[in-house]
């Protein structure tokens, strides 16, 4: 790969590579390459809620809200009578 400064860096097998967003370069490849591409953007957290609980809904898996760690356990609400 080569940079917009003319730098050219080298990956091989197993290596990984960060590009941030806007990154423009010149790839020479001089044999066959498989390359996976992971796109990550940020989505405003209540709409990733409602997508991870509609995707759970959707696959039939049970879901519940994740507790503060740090409240100590509530009481059973059984009583005897």
């Amino acid at each position: 790969m080569i940079d917009p400064d003319g730098q050219e860096h080298r990956f091989g097998a197993g290596d990984i590579a960060f590009f941030p967003a806007g990154t423009a370069c010149t790839w020479r490849i001089t044999e066959h390459i498989r390359k996976v591409a992971v796109v990550r953007e940020t989505i405003w957290r209540p709409l990733g809620f409602v997508l991870k609980v509609s995707k759970k809904i959707l696959r039939g898996e049970p879901w519940h809200l994740k507790s503060n760690a740090n409240e100590p356990p509530t009481e059973s609400l059984a009583t005897d009578c």
